[in-house]
Order: C-alpha cells, then sequence, then structure tokens
C-alpha cells in the first residue's frame, strides 16, 4: 500500500480525514493495537482507501487480488477441508478418493496384505495430492463463493465470519463436486478394494491347504482348474484398475498441470 501512495504522489491527509490520520499511518506500517484495532480496517478509512488509492473494492483491498487472493483461497481451503473433516469426515474422504491413485493406495492401505499395503508416508503423500486435485477443481467456484460472502464484509469479527463462511459453503461446494463426478472415486475405491480382498481370499486359501492342494483342487465346468481361473480374474482386475488409473493420467486436466510445475 505505501508503494500505491508515493506512485499517486498522495499525502496521509489527501487520503483521510485529519482525524484518521494516525489509523492509517498504522496500517500502513502494520501496528496494530489487539485490544482496539486487531483488524486494523474500520468501515470508514477501508472507504476512504478504497476511493483514494485507485482499489476497485474494499474485497480487493482485504483479501487482494490474482496470486495474493489464490494464496489466500487455497489456506483458506485446507482450513475448510480440516474443520468439515471433523464432523464429516466421510465426505472429505469421498472428495479425495476422486484422485484415483489415491483411491487405490487407500484400498491397499484397507485391505491388502502387509507385504503389499504402502507405507503410510506415501499413503499420506497420495492423500496430500488427493486435496490438491479436489482444490483444482472447486477453485473457481470456491472463489465466486468467497467473493459472493465477503464482498460486504469488512474485517469486524472475520474469524467467525471465516467460520460461517466454511460452515455453510464448503459441505455444499464438496457436495457439488461429487454430483459432478458421478461419485466415480468411490465407485473406483469400492472395485479396487473387492478384487483385492478377491486376492487375498486366494492367497489365503493357498497357504491353508498347502502346495498339494493344487494337486487336487476342483475343476470348472470347463475342466479348467480353479486356480487358473482365479488368477485370470485378479489379473484381469489388476489390468482393469491399471487402465483406469491411465486414462485418469492421460485424460484429467490436473495432470497436465502437474506435469508443467514438477
Amino acid at each position: 500500500m505505501p508503494i500505491e501512495k508515493k506512485q499517486l504522489k498522495k499525502t496521509r491527509s489527501d487520503i483521510t480525514s485529519e482525524s484518521s490520520i494516525q489509523l492509517l499511518s498504522s496500517i500502513m506500517n502494520n501496528q496494530r493495537i489487539p485490544n482496539r484495532n486487531p483488524y486494523l480496517l474500520n468501515a470508514s478509512i477501508t472507504d476512504d482507501i478504497v476511493s483514494n488509492l485507485n482499489f476497485h473494492s474494499s474485497y480487493e483491498l482485504i483479501w487482494g487480488d490474482h496470486s495474493d487472493l489464490d494464496t489466500l483461497l487455497k489456506q483458506i481451503f485446507y482450513a475448510g477441508i480440516s474443520l468439515v473433516e471433523q464432523n464429516n469426515y466421510n465426505l472429505i474422504e469421498e472428495c479425495r478418493l476422486t484422485y484415483l491413485p489415491y483411491a487405490e493406495a487407500s484400498a491397499k492401505f484397507n485391505f491388502a496384505t502387509e507385504l503389499e499395503k504402502p507405507d503410510l508416508e506415501d499413503l499420506s503423500e497420495e492423500q496430500y495430492h488427493a486435496s490438491e486435485y479436489v482444490f483444482f477443481y472447486i477453485n473457481d467456484n470456491l472463489k465466486e463463493e468467497h467473493k459472493n460472502f465477503f464482498s460486504k464484509s469488512g474485517t469486524k469479527k472475520i474469524n467467525k465470519q471465516l467460520f460461517n463462511f466454511i460452515n455453510t459453503t464448503f459441505p455444499k461446494l464438496l457436495s457439488s463436486f461429487l454430483s459432478e463426478t458421478n461419485h466415480q472415486g468411490k465407485q473406483v475405491y469400492d472395485l479396487m478394494s473387492s478384487i483385492i480382498k478377491y486376492e487375498n481370499e486366494d492367497i489365503f486359501e493357498s497357504i491353508a491347504y498347502g502346495p498339494e492342494w493344487f494337486q487336487h483342487e476342483p475343476l470348472t465346468n470347463s475342466k479348467i482348474p480353479l486356480s487358473d481361473v482365479r488368477k485370470n480374474i485378479i489379473n484381469t482386475g489388476e489390468k482393469y484398475i491399471d487402465a483406469i488409473l491411465n486414462e485418469q493420467f492421460e485424460t484429467d486436466s490436473f495432470f497436465n498441470d502437474l506435469k508443467e510445475y514438477s
């Protein structure tokens, strides 16, 4: 803001009234008095600054624009999903499952044998990417909702305003996101889980009966060993999972952006 003031060659008295000059000075130097003015801006001086320093609106003054606003919105997003998750874990988790690498890692972590489970660190990394994926797709709507909510709000009780914004807006935004995806992530997760559990049953049965079981195992209607049919199902399931993951990687815009920034 001081740069704006210098560029416009305006003194403090050109920006606000005599009675507010000291407050303006505190704002420009970020000198807060928590018990009196924790957020620096009041309605009157906000209007003065917007009018005289060429801001487009009080919203732009308070929240910034372009990269500044994007940074704040991402912080609000992560605070929001953390808050919503406390009361509605399933909503947040299903949103993350739309990022299919996380759906696969989560299914393996929950149902695979110990040797096949991903490390907790790897799962956490995929969960982070999954959250970034959700933000990528709701960002535009989040930005619009945020502007609608705060366009006429100042900084008074802003913490409470943010809390209300998250509680009223985030569940709707995230539910709409899931509807737009037709809940595909959860469906793929359930499919992956079923395939993994089927594979586990085959492994456990083989261990339980021992190697001699294969010499006497039952045959199918086509006189094919049952183990061969099961292996075919497992292999087909794994190929299908790989195909679904590859489709998202090749066609989803998020992965294109991810490659550009990596």
